[in-house]
């Protein structure tokens, strides 16, 4: 490899959806959307009727019109939604790759504005469906594509205690555009705009973009990575009361809600949207803080490595320290096209249709992995919904990060293609499974990296790349947890400032890092976009449950041998018409609930740090 080649990714084509934001068939898209909304709305009419005066608890006696005008109206929603998802995503994709994008920014104004007026559009059907007889629901779901509901509505009844009246209900949806959506916005916008500062002893000053500057703290020059981190931080910390802002209205907006169903804690809906119980949750939290010593041997293990006195926040994504000072940069980083390579091998092991799709996605340019100071930082995989084709973004540089978080897009972006024949209403999956292909994927890589090493540095290598993994699953993700407990809490009673969310994000840290860096990452609240997405929270317990849940997927592939591929599909397919505990009782034998199941899939992460520590010693 010279020392002189390119390393970055390439740009994705999106014209195979729309060619341009001058598509004629964006203007026929939302005119689509409209007729349709209109339709819904008229023939809602007789099912608003029926719910008229409906006391809580009580159930209506649906006339046979009405399922079939319930019936007529799930057709449209489909059309509607895959509409508005393509719409969204190809404006999204545009503003990740180039925040400033002026059209991009009017068709998701556009969009969300639409997306809103149908949540609330869809609201009197949906509540009917709730509300209606067992007899009733399933007089509707005989018809076919309502039958592919099943699992959606048969949740969504078991919450019929917190349902508001149909007023609050289409109240609310309509209000969203202008709340936690329009919070959403400003700090996407914030976070593709920063500019960082950084002092290059060459170069001079520099202003970079968050994601190339992000990408800074992946040097081999212990100075480089803290330089960049001091940029980055100050950065936010010159943001910091607008960041708080978005923070303080996104999570005050979620509990006065929660406050109006009468939910019974902060965590029920996280709970119900990741499709787990409490007892999955609370067992295994335990277990990975049981594991905790062993998470933070990895980091004395890297402070040894890369022979410095303590290690800082700054220090977290530090390549791998080869000892030949001659390959510490350029030699030990892959080029995008050897990434693919080495990823496309890696996936062979399972099937070969693994290693086909990512040529796949190569080849139709499905993959954004160029660097820009427009762009915004981050890592993640989405679907065009009419296609059903999916695309991976991400800022690729060549490190051994950027190699791994490939990977872990890629299995998101596979776990699309396999259900893309599936009905729309059973190809939405909680973000807990969602993780389970994404993570599995990214172990196959890694481990496919063990076997093809060839000498003991190699070898140590991949353990320090396997090390960092457990170091994020099992320590960073709790912070975040922890955090988000935190502010919840607090917020019903205070509106948190930008001290003292640095105090609360500090804290998180020092609970779990312990001794083992010199200080946290008092600005994570502000630079980590998983606080500031205004459709979810807490964006961060599926990220250790997918971890810890796909070792326990991937544990049957020795088992199973050649059944492995078909079943792991089967799982996947399941994934948008189960929760997470009914898919593993029937994929994988196991009870979710007990400590037993993530206590094994800890003992195969404790073993990786055990061989870790043993070979740094």
């Amino acid at each position: 490899m010279q020392a002189n080649e390119t390393f970055q990714g390439p740009a994705w084509d999106n014209s195979d959806e729309y060619s341009s934001f001058e598509d004629s068939a964006i203007t026929e898209d939302l005119s689509q959307i409209k007729a349709h909304l209109e339709a819904i709305d008229q023939d809602s009419k007789a099912l608003g009727k029926e719910l008229e005066g409906l006391d809580h608890g009580k159930i209506i006696k649906a006339s046979k019109r009405s399922i079939e005008i319930a019936v007529s109206i799930a057709k449209r929603k489909v059309e509607v939604r895959a509409l508005l998802a393509n719409l969204s995503v190809f404006a999204n994709c545009q503003l990740s790759v180039d925040g400033s994008h002026e059209a991009a920014k009017k068709l998701q104004g556009n969009v969300q504005e639409l997306f809103a007026k149908a949540q609330a559009s869809f609201q009197t059907q949906e509540s009917w469906l709730i509300n209606i007889s067992t007899e009733d629901i399933e007089q509707y779901f005989s018809d076919e594509l309502a039958s592919t509901e099943r699992f959606f509505f048969h949740r969504r009844r078991s919450q019929r205690a917190f349902q508001l009246s149909l007023a609050e209900e289409k109240l609310l949806k309509n209000l969203e555009v202008h709340g936690p959506t329009a919070f959403g916005n400003l700090y996407t916008n914030l976070s593709s705009s920063i500019s960082v500062t950084f002092k290059d002893q060459d170069a001079g000053t520099q202003h970079l973009g968050l994601a190339n500057a992000t990408a800074l703290l992946e040097s081999a020059d212990a100075d480089t990575r803290h330089r960049a981190y001091r940029g980055i931080e100050q950065a936010w910390q010159q943001h910091g009361e607008a960041s708080a802002a978005s923070l303080n209205a996104l999570t005050g907006w979620r509990l006065s809600v929660y406050e109006k169903r009468n939910y019974p804690d902060f965590l029920h809906e996280p709970l119900f949207n990741a499709a787990i119980e409490r007892s999955t949750l609370e067992s295994m939290m335990a277990a990975i803080k049981s594991a905790q010593p062993q998470a933070q041997q990895v980091l004395q293990a890297q402070r040894r490595m890369l022979k410095l006195d303590r290690l800082g926040p700054w220090d977290l994504f530090a390549p791998f320290p080869d000892q030949e000072p001659q390959h510490q940069e350029a030699d030990s980083r892959l080029s995008f096209a050897e990434a693919i390579h080495l990823i496309k091998e890696a996936f062979s092991s399972i099937h070969p249709e693994m290693s086909d799709f990512v040529q796949l996605m190569t080849d139709k340019r499905w993959i954004e992995g160029s660097l820009g100071d427009r762009k915004r930082p981050g890592a993640y995989c989405t679907k065009f919904l009419k296609s059903r084709n999916p695309r991976v973004y991400m800022s690729y540089s060549g490190g051994m990060k950027d190699v791994i978080t490939l990977a872990h897009e890629l299995g998101h972006a596979f776990h699309n293609w396999v259900m893309r024949d599936l009905p729309i209403t059973q190809s939405s999956y909680p973000m807990t499974l969602a993780e389970t292909a994404s993570i599995l994927s990214q172990t196959v890589v890694t481990r496919h990296l063990t076997e093809q090493a060839g000498n003991d540095q190699d070898r140590l290598r991949i353990l320090w790349t396997e090390a960092r993994e457990a170091e994020a699953f099992l320590l960073n993700i709790p912070v975040r947890f922890d955090f988000e407990v935190a502010i919840n809490q607090l917020r019903a009673q205070e509106s948190l400032t930008p001290a003292k969310l640095c105090r609360l994000m500090e804290e998180s840290w020092q609970n779990w890092y312990g001794s083992e860096l010199c200080e946290g990452n008092r600005w994570f609240w502000a630079s980590k976009l998983h606080f500031h997405i205004s459709s979810l929270s807490f964006y961060n317990f599926p990220y250790s449950f997918g971890y810890l849940f796909s070792l326990g997927v991937l544990a049957q592939k020795e088992k199973l041998g050649s059944d492995f591929y078909p079943q792991y599909i089967e799982l996947l397919r399941d994934t948008g018409r189960m929760t997470a505990e009914e898919l593993a009782t029937k994929h994988l034998q196991s009870d979710l609930r007990q400590q037993h199941f993530w206590q094994d899939s800890l003992s195969v992460v404790k073993q990786t740090i055990k061989n870790f520590v043993a070979k740094t010693n």
